[in-house]
């Protein structure tokens, strides 16, 4: 971008530089009337700045990347929630046990028939073995669920603050990265406008030069002229064709820039629809001029985005730190299961039927040397959270050093407009002075051709400090964050 400014103003300057020195020695050529200044071709449905600052914010594959990151964080968000669940499972079994004898566990005396209690006289009475019985087949469905009590206080809230915060940041980044493509677009956009009417003004300045080459040539023949001033013409001609060179190889640079912000095929027809060749209204000036530039700064730091993305990055690592340091601390669980088993295992002796159990149960865990790892991992979240926070503050200072010279260089261009205009008025002023006077045969053609110049110079002058103006203003606009609003989301 700045080799591209710089080598628009190389090629005004050679323009006016031969141009001067070429009117000035075509002593003695036909003055012919001046060609107004060619203005830029505008179509109904070409470019305008808005529509390219729109589409390029669109297109930008840095937005995109910027919107995958935060559908990244909604996903971790979402995660971060579900762990208020309580923790869920469920199995079911089948087991086949192999043929064994089951081992006696000794002898019984029963009475049979006999009720519990006491035994009558004379009740008879036998001996028994006594062993489980051998169930070879076995089916068991069961549940479990665990509330994580102390998770519910010391870590899973803090999680899912941890989340959101980094959400945030990331829908900030996506936000500042479409803003910064949209104010890209524009400042490209007044480029290439500038660049087209830049080859427009080398080829009418060509023309102009073709034709003070023909009077000249016609002068020499009359013996009216030198050899000399017509090969000093010739000279400007092959200068001008240069001129023209350059430009349509600026206006390519500019075109190829557009269309890498707008991410248009290459057979897309690219067309101005904008008229970017009035002044930019001075009210709009002093809006974005008008207030102290202290002001400004604060207005900046708390309408910019990315000072607030880099915020809510510090509050996610700070509450991923608490949650992280809650990992070391004793751990309340509510834990229930049920089991539905044919034997159930939880009857003894082993039925062969299918029968229901469950159980509840408040569990206390802890291990202390996990305080070892947990307090190493907070305090690296905390120290990256401190360097976040420090980027932050240095960011501060850049946007403080941007809008400075964004508020400086749109004061330069409003300035440079005013006087361009001045400039213009003078200029038509003194060429029909000149006119007039030529035609009385009170000035020579070399001043009226000089006149002709400075006119062309003037429009120039005035048509450039136009186009910068814009494109400090969409800049002014970027660095105090008042393009925030316009970004969808917002």
């Amino acid at each position: 971008m700045k080799f591209c400014v710089k080598l628009c103003s190389t090629l005004v300057a050679a323009s006016l530089a031969f141009l001067v020195t070429g009117a000035a020695r075509a002593v003695g050529a036909q003055e012919a009337a001046p060609a107004a200044l060619v203005e830029l071709p505008v179509k109904r449905n070409g470019l305008t700045a808005d529509a390219v600052a729109e589409r390029a914010a669109r297109t930008s594959f840095d937005v995109k990347a910027r919107a995958f990151e935060r559908q990244s964080a909604e996903a971790s968000v979402a995660q971060a929630k579900a762990a208020f669940v309580p923790r869920l499972a469920g199995a079911a079994t089948y087991t086949r046990l192999s043929d064994f004898t089951q081992p006696s566990l000794g002898t019984l005396v029963v009475a049979d028939g006999a009720a519990p209690g006491p035994l009558p006289p004379g009740q008879p009475l036998r001996a028994v073995g006594f062993s489980f019985p051998v169930i070879r087949n076995q089916y068991a469905a069961q549940a479990s669920v665990v509330v994580p009590l102390s998770d519910y206080v010391l870590r899973i809230p803090q999680g899912v603050s941890s989340a959101q915060e980094r959400q945030r940041s990331m829908s900030l980044n996506e936000l500042a990265a479409q803003a910064a493509a949209a104010t890209n677009g524009r400042v490209v956009f007044y480029g290439w406008a500038k660049a087209r009417w830049q080859v427009l003004v080398a080829k009418q300045t060509l023309t102009q030069t073709q034709g003070h080459l023909v009077d000249v040539q016609k002068l020499v023949e009359a013996g009216e002229a030198s050899k000399a001033d017509a090969l000093r013409l010739q000279s400007q001609v092959a200068s001008a064709q240069l001129f023209v060179t350059r430009a349509e190889a600026l206006a390519q640079v500019y075109e190829q820039q557009l269309r890498v912000a707008l991410h248009a095929p290459a057979k897309e027809a690219l067309d101005l629809g904008e008229d970017v060749q009035s002044d930019v209204p001075t009210a709009e000036v002093e809006r974005l001029l008008g207030a102290d530039l202290e002001v400004r700064f604060a207005e900046a730091l708390s309408q910019r985005l990315e000072p607030r993305a880099l915020d809510a990055a510090t509050c996610s690592l700070r509450e991923r730190a608490k949650a992280v340091r809650a990992g070391g601390l004793p751990r309340l669980d509510a834990v229930g299961s049920a089991i539905y088993a044919n034997p159930n295992p939880r009857i003894v002796p082993n039925q062969e039927k299918w029968r229901g159990t469950w159980e509840a149960s408040l569990q206390l865990t802890w291990a202390p040397t996990e305080l070892f790892g947990s307090e190493s991992q907070v305090d690296a979240l905390l120290r990256q959270a401190d360097a976040t926070a420090a980027q932050q503050a240095a960011l501060g200072d850049s946007i403080r050093v941007e809008v400075a010279q964004a508020i400086s260089a749109l004061r330069e261009a409003a300035e440079a407009q005013t006087s361009a205009g001045q400039g213009l008025a003078a200029a038509q002023e003194s060429y029909r002075v000149r006119k007039l006077l030529e035609e009385t045969g009170k000035a020579t053609t070399v001043e009226v051709v000089d006149a002709e110049t400075d006119l062309l110079r003037a429009r120039l002058d005035l048509i450039a400090a136009r186009l910068d103006a814009r494109a400090a203003s969409a800049r002014v606009a970027h660095a105090l964050g008042r393009d925030v609003a316009a970004m969808p989301g917002r």
